[in-house]
């Protein structure tokens, strides 16, 4: 069976996105205490599910936070899509490759690697046409 290119020409990166060895760690760690804030890593892990299309019911339910948390995380995303980008979704795989932590696909340029990610929470078309603005680069 032959490897999957991606659009972009750039093979897929061959080992696990890096979300998965994240949500690993996530679930070793002790369970969080009521009116706590989330982490960044809780933060992800709450991307993550809607990025599965999960409702914020089981989205709480499996990593033990409030639905009123995860549904508050899910209408700012959609209020402001570049919040996304407060959080490190991309990280930088040096030579000038971004890699998205959600599928481990691995763009040469950063405004490519930020449409890419928009797009696992938005239609395809609509997240090529978000205004980027000033994003923060967060690594």
């Amino acid at each position: 069976m032959t490897q999957r290119q991606s659009r972009s020409g750039i093979p897929p990166h061959p080992r696990k996105p890096p979300i998965v060895g994240e949500l690993e760690t996530l679930s070793k760690l002790p369970v969080r205490t009521r009116g706590e804030s989330l982490s960044a890593l809780e933060h992800l892990a709450v991307l993550n599910g809607i990025r599965y299309g999960l409702t914020p019911a089981r989205i709480a339910k499996q990593h033990g936070f409030s639905k009123t948390t995860v549904q508050r995380i899910k209408n700012r995303i959609y209020q402001n899509p570049l919040s996304i980008f407060e959080l490190r979704v991309i990280s930088h795989s040096g030579k000038g490759m971004y890699q998205c932590v959600f599928c481990g696909e691995a763009k040469a340029r950063l405004s490519v690697a930020q449409r890419h990610v928009l797009a696992h929470f938005f239609a395809h078309h609509i997240a090529q046409n978000i205004d980027l603005g000033d994003i923060p680069e967060v690594f």
